[in-house]
């Protein structure tokens, strides 16, 4: 555990570091400035890419909990939605599982779900934008063995950090500290409860597809903004791409390391550096920012429902 709090720090350095040397290199206070130049049309297209994306997301999550036999009125399951999404940026996910816990009483039978449903969705976005990286790269024609190379590395992490790795993990601390004893039996049940097959994975990776590209035209319409000619196509790339290197670092929302990567494939596509900051700063306004702020105000709206 000591070690991934570890890789956690020292990818975060890096990334930070990385970025904090792209902004020096480009001066911030003008790419913050620069952003009064954009094109309003486009940053109007933006925002509604901003409003479809985590929309999207449903489809997913009512798969998920349509499996688990979940029924929730339509507007609070929405909303109830948006706000697991959005607390993902919680280390640990603390903010999803207390989100979760509060629908737990609608089934006894799946007293442990929880775990399920964060396994299972932050799995297959994963995978999702794995394949999309992918897909994109070969059809822009670049980047392919970068491609592949990170996407295969991501996934090497992600089964080392898989729920049997860390279940073994959890159970050699469990022998040194009673107090995990309960997490051990809670993770125990959790694998016994789960009713999420791997045909439902699959289902789950592809019903993340238009969420994903939606998010990645939050930077196709930045750039337009800005009157840079990047295709769509090298946009989703950049997006997927830079995301599959978010993921590595272990970071929520990958924040440094993804925004270098952005910053860094803009550059290598022509575009200025003050612009591709300018377009990180905005990016991360509809990426982050707003869906994680909203997010906590619908989770405190549907806490006080229940």
């Amino acid at each position: 555990m000591r070690r991934i709090l570890n890789l956690n720090t020292i990818t975060l350095i890096i990334g930070l570091a990385l970025l904090m040397l792209l902004i020096s290199e480009y001066n911030f206070g003008a790419a913050i400035k620069q952003i009064q130049n954009a094109r309003l049309i486009f940053l109007v297209y933006t925002f509604l890419a901003f409003l479809a994306f985590p929309l999207l997301r449903f489809i997913p999550w009512y798969y998920v909990l349509k499996k688990l036999g979940i029924k929730l009125r339509k507007t609070i399951n929405i909303l109830t939605m948006y706000a697991f999404f959005g607390l993902g940026i919680i280390p640990a996910a603390a903010g999803q599982f207390a989100i979760l816990r509060g629908l737990e009483r609608f089934k006894k039978r799946y007293k442990y779900f929880s775990g399920n449903i964060i396994l299972s969705l932050t799995l297959t976005d994963f995978l999702a934008v794995s394949i999309i990286a992918l897909i994109s790269a070969v059809i822009v024609s670049k980047y392919i063995v970068y491609t592949v190379a990170v996407v295969a590395i991501a996934y090497a992490i992600a089964s080392v950090l898989g729920l049997s790795k860390t279940n073994d993990l959890i159970l050699r601390l469990s022998r040194r500290f009673k107090f995990l004893k309960n997490l051990v039996k809670y993770i125990e049940k959790m694998k016994t409860n789960s009713v999420l097959s791997q045909k439902d994975i699959l289902y789950e990776t592809f019903a993340f597809f238009p969420a994903l590209i939606a998010e990645g035209l939050l930077i196709f319409f930045i750039l337009l903004a800005f009157n840079q000619n990047v295709s769509f196509d090298m946009s989703i790339f950049i997006f997927s791409f830079s995301a599959v290197v978010g993921f590595i670092s272990m970071i929520p929302f990958g924040i440094g390391s993804m925004d270098a990567v952005i910053v860094t494939l803009l550059l290598a596509n022509g575009v200025p550096g003050i612009i591709s900051i300018s377009t990180v700063v905005i990016f991360r306004v509809f990426n982050t920012i707003l869906p994680t702020s909203v997010s906590y105000g619908i989770f405190a709206f549907v806490k006080d429902k229940r």
